[in-house]
């Protein structure tokens, strides 16, 4: 068997070695030697488990020679959002009130499913603490940073998801999107980012109804075949969706959606935006229209600012259950200064105004279900700015308009609350060299529509799957270097 040095997707890891052309030990092998060459100015990873995925990559290496079949993931490294739980390890959510927490003892549903499908997880991956922050910044890991420019942050809160794809270190990363949380570091990072309808793919136990747990890849197909993996029902989660009726990796390639009607917009009517994002946006957004044969349409969704509702409605559900584990308000000191400064920008006044935020979030979800009820197909920045300074905050400012708390995630939220697949591709670079994202928002349950579109804009505008000097070798890309 021939090894490569390439860091191959997370398909191409499989397909190699179910045709025994490498050995899942061996791409682990090639996985763990990028880890320890690139992690240590990136710091994504927060834990590698050399030996537990060792014994598993040597499982399905024995169960290939033994003529079985290990799953459509045989074999390809992944590595987990340390938000989500993964049998054997423990999970910090980067938070000091949970750094020394017993490993989980069962598997989050979207992560026992990936394991079933032949993946083999390698370790886990830093996050904002409780997933609360635009940037990837806790004091139990430290501050992850954006293989494009280490000066940046690679988003949040799957920030440490994001760079350690972007740093070309692991194929496959789980994530989880309650506000952007997945398509933020898609396009901070220039990887790909799917947002998937309500339910599609199953929460557990209690967990924020408006959080998708999926994954980041580099290509639209693993995305893809990892959601054919990922979705369906599941006891854990009464509002998990059907089996779909489609598979997903066949859609990407052959569903028909031409015809169909596109919109743009650039801010929702209240958000501003950088004017280079914009550019680069919009430009990617005009060649997947001509290149899908969508019917663009004049059709502006603008509906009023729900950042500070969302933020208001996160806050009182964070603040609950630390106060209920007996966290608050003793340990505040604790937090970290992002949640703590989210905290005091949104914490409403009482529970006449939390009425009135999540009043706001569902006026501004009958608009965007009034518009789909007429276009098919929504495109947009997916973020307003690019990557920020990696300890944050994010910009107040942008383009001399004055943008509030809004920056951290202004135009991800809405498809959380109104349950639209929404996904984030690479749609280019900026001047300075950075990424831009293109976000695909489609009908509710239609997920194959935005992968299609996706995938597409893939064939037209290729992307480059890692940050420079990630590709072939383990040299950190300098703030200033040119791209």
């Amino acid at each position: 068997m021939g090894v490569t040095d390439a860091m191959l997707s997370a398909i191409g890891f499989a397909e190699a070695i179910r045709r025994r052309e490498m050995s899942a030990e061996e791409a682990l092998d090639l996985v763990l030697a990028r880890i320890a060459a690139r992690d240590g100015a990136v710091n994504a990873f927060c834990l590698v488990d050399e030996p537990r995925a060792r014994r598993r990559a040597r499982e399905i290496d024995a169960e290939l020679a033994a003529g079985g079949d290990p799953g459509p993931l045989a074999g390809a490294p992944v590595a987990v959002k340390d938000i989500e739980d993964c049998a054997g390890w423990p999970t910090t959510m980067g938070s000091l009130f949970f750094k020394d927490a017993a490993p989980a003892t069962r598997d989050h549903p979207h992560v026992a499913r990936l394991k079933a499908a032949g993946a083999v997880p390698v370790g886990k991956l830093n996050t904002a603490e409780f997933g609360f922050a635009g940037n990837c910044d806790n004091r139990v890991f430290g501050t992850t940073r954006n293989p494009w420019n280490l000066e940046t942050t690679p988003g949040g809160s799957s920030g440490g998801s994001a760079a350690a794809l972007a740093a070309g270190m692991i194929p496959l990363v789980t994530g989880s999107d309650g506000g952007g949380s997945i398509r933020a570091p898609a396009a901070f990072t220039g990887v790909v980012g799917l947002k998937g309808s309500h339910g599609r793919t199953p929460t557990a136990d209690g967990q924020p109804v408006n959080t998708f747990y999926g994954v980041l890849t580099t290509t639209v197909a693993d995305t893809a075949r990892c959601l054919d993996v990922m979705a369906g029902p599941h006891h854990r989660d009464r509002m998990s969706l059907p089996a779909p009726d489609v598979v997903y990796e066949e859609e990407i390639e052959r569903l028909d959606v031409a015809g169909m009607s596109a919109a743009w917009t650039t801010g929702y009517g209240f958000a501003p935006v950088d004017p280079d994002v914009e550019r680069v946006a919009r430009a990617a957004a005009d060649k997947l229209i001509a290149a899908a044969k969508l019917a663009f349409v004049e059709a502006a969704l603008e509906i009023p600012n729900v950042f500070d509702a969302v933020g208001s409605v996160y806050t009182v559900k964070l603040e609950r259950m630390l106060r209920a584990e007996g966290f608050l308000p003793e340990r505040a000191d604790a937090l970290s200064a992002e949640v703590r400064r989210n905290f005091e920008a949104f914490r409403p006044g009482g529970e006449i105004e939390f009425y009135f935020a999540e009043k706001r979030i569902a006026e501004a979800v009958a608009i965007a279900g009034r518009f789909f009820d007429e276009v098919d197909v929504l495109l947009s920045p997916c973020t307003a700015t690019t990557a920020f300074a990696a300890e944050g905050p994010a910009p107040t400012v942008v383009d001399g308009r004055d943008a509030g708390r809004t920056m951290d995630a202004p135009l991800t939220p809405l498809a959380n609350f109104s349950w639209h697949p929404s996904i984030s591709v690479p749609a280019g670079l900026t001047p300075d060299g950075m990424p831009v994202g293109l976000m695909i928002t489609g009908p509710r349950h239609r997920d194959e529509i935005v992968l299609r579109l996706a995938r597409i804009f893939e064939q037209i505008a290729p992307w480059p799957r890692f940050a420079p000097g990630y590709d072939d070798a383990a040299r950190p890309r300098a703030a200033k270097e040119e791209a």
